[in-house]
């Protein structure tokens, strides 16, 4: 939940307006405004010093400053009940923002570039990956991305590579992941592979599934 809060106020109530006078009297004291006097209650305030002003006058400007600070409005965001808004990351901003894009049921079409940015791998295994199969049920996703998470634990319908060739020209491979064409030398799972981050490591946990076998040369 995306909400605002008081600084430093639950609920303005008997309780907290006592707490707000405590913090402006001295340690203990008390105000019974049916007998004090102009110079008992200049005594009990806390840090009166040489303010200018009537007693009456100084202790309703140090209510008046700490309601203000108290009430000030900021933000917050709550997930499970526990706000999280001072412990948020570039990350957690990526992640909230994936878990709200997986709740619009509207048709079109998302471009996402790099949704792995400032997320772990592992908030990328737990989190993201459901978001973006949640999103796919109701939108196309073209997606550019180096993290092989997202193209082999998604099966993406289509993969397009872009490489260089030894002549430092444009070389566009795509297909399914699966897909080999050996006449013009096009395996997208061994390009995978060969060219997103730790392509690898995570296609080997894939090799029962696709019946196929990745070397790096």
């Amino acid at each position: 939940m995306f909400i605002k809060k008081f600084k430093n106020c639950v609920a303005i109530n008997n309780k907290y307006l006592q707490g707000v006078l405590e913090r402006v009297l001295k340690n203990k004291a008390k105000i019974d405004t049916s007998t004090i006097t102009k110079d008992e209650l200049k005594n009990i305030i806390l840090n009166f010093g040489d303010a200018n002003g009537s007693a009456l006058d100084v202790l309703k400007e140090k209510i008046g400053l700490i309601i203000e600070d108290d009430l000030k409005s900021i933000p917050s965001i709550t997930i499970n009940g526990k706000d999280v808004y001072s412990k948020l990351s570039s990350g957690m901003n990526s992640s909230i923002y994936f878990d709200i894009l997986s709740t619009d049921q509207k048709e079109g079409v998302y471009i996402v570039d790099q949704p792995e940015d400032d997320i772990s791998q592992s908030g990328i295994k737990s989190n993201v990956l459901n978001n973006f199969k949640t999103m796919s049920n109701n939108r196309q996703i073209i997606m550019i991305t180096h993290n092989p998470q997202f193209v082999v634990n998604l099966d993406v319908d289509n993969v397009i590579c872009l490489t260089k060739d030894s002549e430092e020209k444009l070389c566009i491979k795509h297909g399914a992941l699966e897909y080999v064409n050996k006449d013009d030398n096009t395996d997208i799972l061994d390009t995978v592979a060969k060219n997103l981050d730790g392509g690898i490591d995570s296609i080997k946990k894939r090799w029962k599934r696709y019946e196929k076998t990745v070397s790096i040369n």
